[in-house]
């Protein structure tokens, strides 16, 4: 009687331990995905620098909201252009497939990380350069 549990116990851990197992990837595709990653980790933490910056330009604009001079278009451009690249970056994050296995059927998945890897280097073009450009706006 006591090999029934025994039996059961062994049967549940096998099943948990094949479910468990991470699916094998092609060395060149982990890479790549790595590399998707790294691009994705260097510039997520600048969302914060992303919204220092939007806040104090902000400051900066609000004793300007009547004016219409040049400074304060710049100003207006700007914060648009810093939301629209954290906005890019919440965006490719959502749409972002993190392993193979849930891709679409039929999406090689090296075509599909290497697009993945050109939209997230966009995103940290984006990003970058709104920070430059707030940058040097609030350094006038």
């Amino acid at each position: 009687m006591k090999s029934i549990p025994l039996l059961a116990l062994l049967f549940f851990v096998t099943a948990f331990n094949i479910g468990c197992k991470s699916e094998k990837i092609d060395p060149q595709l982990s890479s790549l995905m790595e590399e998707v990653m790294a691009i994705h980790d260097e510039v997520m933490p600048k969302t914060g620098t992303i919204n220092k910056k939007r806040k104090a330009l902000k400051k900066k604009l609000t004793p300007m909201i009547e004016d219409t001079t040049q400074i304060r278009n710049q100003l207006l451009n700007t914060i648009l252009e810093l939301e629209t690249a954290e906005e890019s970056m919440m965006e490719w994050m959502s749409e972002y497939k993190s392993k193979p296995s849930k891709l679409e059927e039929g999406v090689n998945p090296m075509d599909y990380y290497k697009e993945e890897k050109v939209k997230i280097t966009e995103v940290k073009r984006k990003m970058l350069q709104s920070i430059e450009n707030a940058k040097a706006l609030l350094d006038e």
